[in-house]
């Protein structure tokens, strides 16, 4: 047995299956974070590690057998007893090798310590520990102005973020606490809806140069008071005033502050008083993303900034309100990403504890394709803010974008709870619930905003963006005639409108609306998408790629995918003069990913895209490549189409649309197709289903069969039926 050792030994078996195995190791581990980063499917990874460690036993093999002379691999037997210097030089270089894969290993180890990993939410129900739960409501203007609501608004939010970064403590959200203002609800009525032990109120009078704040920490289950305070300050004592009653707050609840020997409360950040009003202001306006309140703010944080510039909060607010303004299209994602790309650096130099300034570096890191970096910042941000309502709608979102959304229950979970009269975190916790096909409770929780807030826009554009009314396209008029009324500057109302009278088949209704959505927004990429959509069904080509070429520019907003079906419109152009490598070239340099054959899910230059968009691109460039004789790479794209189709519902905007239908028609199978069509139809599919049933190239070679033609005919016949209840409607209004 010695002996065979030492052969081992000798024959550096034994180094071979040191060193391979750590690079073997190193190398998994690598893989497992850098494959994620470029998309690539699991499967990929689930290979690559089977053959990792399929190699080891053959590496031990070839070392026993092999030996390395400088006139290259050897048997070991042919190797003559004068070159056995080669075996202590092997095992030397061996000795180097492995002494420097080790240290790498080190070096990665090191890293990866260091990476922040998303942080356990509720921790506290995990270890049983005591959680005490607070709200803090709008406190009551008793100034002479009663334009200075928004500061005692203010003072309120302030105190509300300081004690929500108080271990053992729960702190109810702005929005859902705020929901209470001016209503004559009593303090048990209100604790109730919102599911908190404890309750602080107060009242802000504000002079020229004094002001006077009364509060008082309200235990819910007595209806008692634990301490009531007045402070009567100068103006330009309002931060130290807000610490203090922050720490009285503490006290009163016996909250633990990590041991006798742990930091005070995170002092409220100070500026001047001029400056810090209209922050406040600013973070008032946002709360209701109107695309003329979101402008407003955003000038006002600019003038914060102008004013004081080392005032972290207000670049983080701005920000966010560029992030909330592009997401609602009053401007493209790339001048969002041009103003936040200096503004959250500089909130993180200025403060790096500021968790809205970290998911917003999050964002930016997205749209610059580094997927790695953006989610270390998205895990930091839910670090220093496991409950900050902006924090945990966003991190929904770029979960919702990934083919495993399972993280983004628990946040939607912790939302809720957290915020649970908030319209816009109902909404984002709904959005979840639809990504996962789960449309009962996506639809509660929407049904929920609107018995909050009637004039609520979120609950009326999820209850369309969701396909929560599925065929009912009169009540989906109903609904987006109430958006052009609450927000009458946003053209995605009546573009919409316009949008949901091509479907019906009202092609006079939908010019009209369509003329109104670009009086609107002339330049705004859903007006413009709309005008396209209704040129192409007008057979008239030459305006159609005339509005295209407009929503491909890197200047265009990407609404609702318009760029891939912007790029579909010149594609077919293309086609008919003979130009399919012009065509390829456009696809490949709007969307990089599809050259590795990587759907465009989520494209950082598309605002909000549907998912179904990004399926589409894939498959026009399917056709396109078919045209141009490329069919290695139009089957490989088609695999990557049908490998991505599990993963997804088939309805909102995380649905996959008429994409199936279109896959199986470029594969030439008739039945599956016809069979995913009925599908679409039992759903009330509806969305663009003019344009890719009836002028997609895609489908020919279903044009002219009877059985499409009679679905056709079916979805027909359900559009004039939702006509006649419109008119019906309007006739009963």
């Amino acid at each position: 047995m010695t002996s065979f050792f030492e052969e081992l030994r000798r024959r550096n078996v034994v180094k071979v299956a040191v060193a391979y195995a750590i690079v073997g190791w190193l190398s998994i581990e690598v893989a497992s974070v850098l494959l994620p980063t470029f998309q690539a499917p699991e499967w990929v990874m689930r290979v690559f590690s089977f053959f990792v460690l399929s190699g080891f036993p053959v590496a031990l093999v070839l070392s026993w057998a092999y030996e390395l002379t400088p006139e290259g691999l050897k048997k070991d037997e042919d190797v003559v007893e004068a070159d056995t210097f080669t075996t202590t030089r092997t095992g030397q270089a061996l000795n180097y090798s492995v002494i420097a894969i080790l240290v790498v290993s080190v070096g990665y180890l090191v890293w990866e310590r260091q990476r922040p990993s998303p942080p356990e939410m509720d921790a506290s129900v995990q270890t049983g520990e005591t959680v005490k739960t607070i709200a803090v409501l709008p406190f009551v203007n008793l100034s002479d102005d009663p334009e200075q609501e928004f500061f005692s608004d203010g003072i309120a939010e302030e105190l509300l973020n300081v004690l929500a970064k108080v271990q053992g403590l729960r702190v109810t959200s702005r929005t859902s606490a705020f929901s209470f203002k001016g209503s004559n609800k009593s303090i048990p009525e209100v604790a109730a809806e919102l599911g908190v032990q404890y309750v602080l109120e107060g009242s802000v009078r504000r002079g020229s140069e004094q002001v006077r704040i009364t509060t008082q920490l309200i235990d819910v289950e007595t209806d008692s008071h634990l301490w009531s305070e007045t402070y009567d300050r100068r103006i330009e004592n309002i931060f130290a005033v807000q610490d203090e009653i922050a720490g009285r707050v503490s006290d009163a609840l016996e909250v633990a502050l990590l041991g006798a020997d742990a930091a005070p409360l995170e002092p409220v950040r100070e500026t001047s008083p001029e400056v810090y009003s209209d922050y406040l202001l600013g973070r008032q306006l946002i709360s209701d993303a109107s695309f003329d309140r979101l402008s407003r703010a955003a000038a006002l944080f600019e003038s914060v900034i102008a004013r004081d510039p080392n005032y972290a909060p207000a670049y983080g607010a701005l920000a966010f309100t560029h992030w909330r303004r592009a997401a609602q299209g009053s401007i493209s994602i790339q001048e969002a990403y041009e103003r936040m790309r200096i503004l959250t650096p500089r909130a993180l130099e200025l403060d790096d504890t500021l968790a809205e300034a970290w998911i917003m570096q999050a964002n930016v890191e997205w749209i610059e394709g580094s997927v790695a970096l953006a989610d270390l910042a998205r895990d930091r941000a839910l670090e220093l803010g496991p409950e900050n309502e902006i924090v945990l709608a966003a991190a929904i979102y770029h979960f919702n974008a990934t083919r495993e959304p399972e993280p983004a229950r628990h946040l939607a979970g912790v939302l809720v709870r957290v915020d649970p009269l908030g319209p816009e975190s109902l909404r984002r916790a709904s959005q979840f619930h639809t990504r996962v096909d789960e449309r009962e409770r996506a639809r509660e929780l929407l049904e929920k905003i609107h018995g909050i807030n009637s004039e609520s826009a979120q609950y009326y554009w999820e209850m369309h963006d969701g396909d929560h009314l599925k065929g009912q396209l009169a009540e989906l008029v109903q609904l987006l005639k109430e958006v052009d009324r609450i927000d009458p500057l946003d053209p995605e109302g009546p573009g919409f409108l316009a949008h949901l009278y091509i479907e019906l088949g009202d092609m006079e209704l939908a010019s009209t609306w369509s003329s109104e959505a670009l009086e609107v927004g002339p330049a705004h990429s859903f007006s413009l998408l709309v005008a396209m959509y209704l040129a192409v069904i007008q057979n008239d080509t030459i305006e159609a790629v005339r509005i295209a070429e407009m929503l491909i520019r890197d200047d265009s907003a990407g609404r609702m995918g318009s760029r891939a079906l912007a790029l579909s419109v010149i594609a077919n152009r293309d086609l008919a003069t003979g130009r399919a490598d012009e065509a390829i070239v456009r696809y490949l340099q709007t969307y990089p990913g599809l050259a590795m054959n990587q759907i465009p899910i989520n494209e950082p230059q598309d605002t909000w895209p549907h998912l179904s968009t990004a399926l589409y691109a894939a498959l026009d460039l399917v056709h396109v490549y078919r045209v141009a004789g490329d069919i290695a790479n139009a089957d490989s794209l088609l695999d990557a189409v049908e490998r991505e189709l599990p993963y997804w519902p088939r309805l909102g905007n995380w649905g996959i649309g008429f994409a199936d239908v279109e896959l199986f028609a470029l594969r030439g199978d008739r039945d599956e197709a016809l069979r995913a069509l009925r599908a679409t139809v039992d759903d009330d599919l509806w969305l663009f289903w003019r344009w890719r049933l009836l002028h997609n190239p895609n489908l020919e070679s279903l044009h002219g069969d009877r059985e499409f033609q009679a679905i056709v005919e079916q979805i027909e016949a359900k559009m004039a039926r939702e006509l006649e209840n419109l008119e019906t409607m309007a006739e009963g209004a």
